[in-house]
């Protein structure tokens, strides 16, 4: 009621003007609760978890549930649970290599293949003689071979011409051929160095990104760490030669069989 309303009835004195109080002290808790209201849209706590929330990610205004104290719409759960599928999967492919031992590499251009598990000699397509294990994992993004604080051979190091090598630093050095880039020079070291006893896988783990670590004895780290925005082009497989199976295969935007 307000103080007309008072006039009208006739109400004077104290009472009209306590009675004029409570009116605007209601008025303005009406209005702190519609403000409280209209916030709260933007602004859920978890004690309304039970109810739909619009997303705070996009603002795509859909309902969502609360993931990990966020606000997702449905895209943004689907994303979530794609990139936590794509770190399970590459858990469960990567699993076939603990306990296997780590002999030796190959490279094509900037790929680096690791070789795993027992060897094999063949023939390979150029009727070449040719060694493979029983695991490959080709790789073409970053990564590099550690231990503990130091990084034994890189990625880049395919960029850098081989020590003491014959046109070091001059335009004369070409990356491709075998055995003339640093790369190729650690591996070769690392891995002649460790022919009675080879490094064996002992532990993996995974990230969202197709990112994963090998933990090697020694102890040695395997790390690779994809450092590209997301796209279809390929990261690194893992796959048995010789024997025609599927490939598994992680880009930034999926993992699956090839």
């Amino acid at each position: 009621m307000t103080a007309t309303g008072f006039r009208d009835a006739k109400i004077t004195g104290g009472d009209a003007r306590r009675a004029i109080k409570v009116s605007q002290v209601s008025e303005l808790s009406s209005n702190i609760g519609a403000l409280w209201k209209s916030a709260s849209r933007c602004f859920r706590g978890p004690w309304r978890a039970h109810r739909g929330h619009p997303c705070r990610r996009c603002r795509c205004g859909s309902r969502c549930r609360p993931i990990r104290s966020r606000y997702r719409c449905r895209y943004h759960r689907e994303s979530v649970r794609h990139w936590r599928a794509m770190r399970e999967s590459v858990l469960r492919e990567l699993k076939a290599l603990v306990g296997q031992v780590l002999w030796g590499s190959s490279r094509a251009a900037d790929m680096e293949s690791f070789m795993f598990g027992a060897q094999h000699e063949g023939v390979g397509l150029r009727g070449r003689p040719k060694v493979w294990g029983d695991w490959a994992l080709s790789i073409q993004c970053s990564w590099r071979l550690s231990r503990l604080d130091k990084i034994v051979v890189g990625y880049r190091d395919v960029y850098s011409a081989r020590t003491h090598a014959p046109g070091k630093g001059s335009a004369g050095f070409d990356s491709d051929q075998p055995g003339q880039n640093r790369r190729d020079e650690l591996l070769e070291r690392f891995f002649v160095a460790r022919r009675a006893a080879p490094v064996s896988v002992k532990d993996i783990r995974a990230d969202d990104l197709g990112g994963f670590t090998l933990s090697l004895t020694d102890p040695f780290r395997l790390e690779v760490f994809p450092d590209e925005s997301p796209s279809d082009a390929e990261l690194w497989r893992l796959f048995q030669p010789g024997i025609g199976a599927r490939h598994f295969v992680v880009s930034r935007i999926a993992a699956g069989f090839d």
